[in-house]
């Protein structure tokens, strides 16, 4: 039986979706695809004034899930509803997986003769992003085919983290605001409720990100 490439993988039932995710992929980078079942949803929602979350019970079909390791992630979901198919579209905040198989798909990974049916492209090309937000270089399938070297590790830029003033989402806590830095531990101000005030420390969490979130970074925290 032929093997299943290395940046495949089955994500069981049972547990939450996006951690799992991470979880599964390790140190990868790249950008998830994904699709199969997920249970009991939060999707974060476009409105006319500030973005807004709703939660959704019951059972869907993953139709597609995309966008970086580390989120956000744009999902399609579908479920019958009677004689109709409901159809919900948004930022996918947390699900249940009922079943889910997943892609990462980095630079190296994509195939050259994909890149060569593009006119004229080199590079895979990235959304422009503010400074600090890209310090990951990338290396294309051709120039990796002729010989161009990925950086060093000790090359690399160094992966940035949570600052005070920047957001992190916390896998139990949900958004909230770093209000100091003390070596890895974080004081945290929850957005939600009363605004409770959390102590956490990095080093049993993985740390993902940032992305822009309302003019700040964001910071996406699960567990090892």
């Amino acid at each position: 039986m032929k093997e299943l490439p290395p940046a495949f993988r089955s994500i069981p039932s049972g547990g939450e979706l996006l951690e799992a995710l991470d979880g599964a992929f390790g140190r990868h980078r790249g950008w998830i695809q994904a699709t199969g079942f997920v249970d009991d949803i939060e999707l974060r929602l476009g409105s006319e004034g500030a973005d807004v979350r709703r939660t959704f019970r019951g059972r869907f079909a993953l139709a597609a899930l995309g966008g970086p390791l580390g989120g956000p992630y744009g999902a399609t979901l579908s479920r019958l509803s009677g004689d109709k198919v409901e159809v919900l579209a948004g930022v996918l905040v947390r699900a249940r997986s009922g079943g889910v198989q997943a892609l990462c798909i980095s630079a190296g990974d994509a195939p050259s003769r994909v890149l060569a049916e593009i006119p004229g492209v080199d590079e895979l090309a990235l959304p422009a992003q503010n400074p600090g937000f890209a310090k990951r270089p990338l290396v294309s399938a051709f120039a990796a085919k002729v010989g161009v070297a990925r950086p060093a590790p000790d090359e690399a830029a160094e992966e940035p983290t949570p600052e005070r003033g920047d957001l992190v989402e916390h896998f139990a806590f949900g958004i909230c605001e770093v209000l100091s830095v003390t070596g890895d531990r974080l004081t945290l101000r929850d957005s939600r409720g009363q605004g409770r005030t959390r102590e956490i420390a990095l080093e049993r969490l993985s740390v993902n990100g940032p992305v822009e979130h309302e003019g700040r970074r964001l910071f996406r925290l699960s567990r090892r």
